[in-house]
């Protein structure tokens, strides 16, 4: 089995010379027998070795066990043993949460030893028992493609092999493994399943059917492959991504099938999702019912404070929108950066007050200027008197003259001298701050980087 566990790393390329490789494990038999067989490859393919065992101390004095087990096996063959023990949680803790509170501490690891992979003991058992739990939620291509060989940092070396096949190794090579009796609950779901269903379906279809199952799998893994690299290149085409924002063409996006569009807002939303997401049914509906039906400068919520925001022509992604850039001081001969640009203030001297044409740089009088300016973007309720006009105008009626869509507005940086607008960066001076014969001193503001 050892040999089977080696072709199956090179063949997804799970290890390679060099690597550091930290080996989960909890004491039972899945992990033990893992950590044996990568403890025989190590020398084989390069790689060193250590060990994580996180205690979730939910069966008491059970759970000190599976770690002095863990320990004692890794000093006899001197193998570094790193612990953590979680706080917090009992028998009652869901499996989802006790799953989440590992991973947490497995990115500790990852964040203390940058470049590590982390090694788990998933089996064919595991992938089978989430195939039928996803089945049953109703869960798309991607969530029943189960359970990926590896995933950034982590691999999982055994997921072609099932518990029995570890069970038997473990016999036959007095591999040390400790039971957890919460896997006999048949009160949680993966547990029914795995007790239950899992044993009436071999005894229906026979060993094959793992095997089966392995295949007809690893078809939907590679068929959504392809449709996943496809639709990441009609992504990388039709989106322009920013740091916190994305925005594609309306109509690119309406000119896809549904199952298209649905990947595609899938890639959208997992811009600002540390995994892929994958949108519900319900949710994907009413998504577009909004993008067919809402008006100019709509907007439709997410969780987690994502917002998309329908434009005339296209649509908007933000998990920013909400969240106030605070002002910053400029100063003569500073600098300061804001949104996507910088905006500069020099003073000029008599001999080059020459006008600049380009919209991105304004002479200003400096008579009434009282430093530092103010940067910041627009508020509701900004007014200003544009150039060439003597009446005030609110600056969102001036963007609506301009064409400007109700999201590029926020983007767009004002130049401030206490509560009076100066300068609306790029586009238009305030007529109060023209340079006149009887300007005394006299500034250079620039924008550079809008876009």
């Amino acid at each position: 089995m050892i040999e089977k566990i080696a072709t199956f790393i090179k063949d997804n390329s799970l290890i390679v010379p060099n690597d550091k490789i930290v080996a989960a494990v909890s004491g039972g038999v899945d992990s033990m027998v893992m950590l044996f067989c990568l403890n025989f490859l190590k020398e084989q393919l390069n790689f060193d070795l250590s060990v994580i065992h996180i205690n979730h101390g939910v069966r008491m004095g059970d759970s000190d066990e599976d770690e002095k087990l863990v320990q004692d096996w890794c000093k006899e063959n001197a193998l570094e043993f790193y612990s953590k023990k979680l706080n917090g949680y009992n028998l009652n803790s869901s499996e989802d949460m006790l799953r989440k509170a590992r991973y947490e501490a497995f990115d500790q690891i990852l964040l203390k030893y940058p470049g590590v992979k982390i090694a788990t003991a998933h089996t064919l058992d595991d992938q089978l028992e989430t195939f039928f739990m996803r089945l049953a939620k109703g869960s798309k291509i991607k969530g029943l493609c189960g359970i990926p060989v590896y995933r950034d940092a982590f691999i999982r070396p055994v997921l072609s092999l099932t518990k029995w096949q570890l069970y038997q190794f473990a016999q036959e090579n007095n591999i040390p493994f400790r039971e957890d009796y919460t896997n006999q609950d048949t009160k949680k779901l993966r547990n029914r399943i795995r007790h239950q269903l899992v044993p009436k379906l071999i005894e229906i279809f026979g060993e094959n059917f793992y095997e089966g199952f392995r295949q007809s799998q690893q078809d939907m893994v590679d068929v959504y492959a392809v449709f996943a690299g496809l639709m990441q290149n009609l992504f990388n085409e039709y989106t322009i991504e920013n740091e916190h924002d994305l925005e594609f063409e309306l109509q690119s996006y309406q000119a896809l099938s549904a199952p298209q569009r649905r990947q595609f807002l899938n890639g959208c939303i997992s811009k600002f999702y540390p995994l892929n997401f994958q949108i519900r049914s319900t949710y994907f509906e009413q998504f577009e019912n909004f993008i067919k039906n809402a008006s100019t400068g709509k907007q439709f919520q997410f969780d987690n404070g994502l917002i998309c925001v329908k434009n005339r022509s296209s649509v908007f992604f933000t998990d920013q929108l909400n969240k106030l850039t605070p002002p910053l001081e400029l100063y003569p001969g500073q600098v300061v950066c804001i949104g996507r640009n910088k905006i500069s203030l020099k003073t000029v001297e008599d001999d080059d007050r020459t006008i600049n044409n380009s919209k991105n740089c304004e002479l200003i009088c400096g008579d009434k200027l009282k430093m530092p300016l103010t940067v910041r973007f627009w508020q509701a309720g900004d007014f200003f008197y544009p150039l060439g006009m003597k009446r005030k105008q609110k600056v969102s009626d001036f963007f609506i003259n301009q064409k400007i869509d109700r999201l590029e507005k926020r983007k767009i940086p004002l130049v401030l001298n206490q509560s009076d607008i100066v300068w609306i960066a790029g586009l238009r001076l305030d007529d109060r701050y023209r340079i006149t014969k009887e300007c005394k001193i006299v500034y250079k503001m620039k924008m550079d980087g809008n876009n």
